[in-house]
């Protein structure tokens, strides 16, 4: 048989009875609210013509991908039921989301990206993706029109 014995005076707890707490140091911790922004979003007005002859005025905040600006205001990009079924999902493989930029005299839109100079060569530089075109640069606004469907 065999028996362990544990002696009530093991070293471990003559280290800890002799350990003092660390003492409290003096360290003030504060909790400070994030700054106030006094830079307020830009807001670009984009006028977007259809084919079917619909002008719409739309309000946008800077840095925004047009495709997104378009579906988010209910604006029909893709036409015809093949563009609406098989459009990529704004990834700049399809091409079924050319718009034309008729008007930029604020030069709100991104330049070409190159997935647009591949898709669109041979075309006017006024043709864009929309899934690849950012409204404006995130500082300032303007104004510039759009046409859907340029073909």
């Amino acid at each position: 048989m065999i028996t362990s014995t544990v002696s009530s005076r093991s070293p471990w707890r003559a280290f800890i009875a002799t350990r003092t707490p660390p003492p409290k140091s003096r360290i003030q911790c504060s909790v400070q609210s994030p700054p106030e922004s006094s830079s307020v979003s830009k807001i670009c007005k984009i006028s977007v013509s259809t084919p079917a002859g619909t002008t719409s005025v739309l309000e946008v905040e800077t840095g925004e991908f047009l495709r997104n600006t378009l579906i988010n205001n209910k604006t029909e990009l893709y036409q015809g039921l093949w563009a609406k079924a098989m459009n990529c999902g704004g990834g700049g493989n399809c091409g079924t989301c050319v718009v034309e930029i008729t008007e930029d005299e604020s030069e709100l839109m991104s330049p070409r990206t190159p997935t647009e100079e591949k898709k669109l060569k041979g075309k006017p530089a006024s043709w864009r993706l929309a899934c690849q075109t950012i409204v404006g640069d995130g500082v300032t606004g303007g104004a510039c029109s759009v046409r859907i469907g340029p073909m």
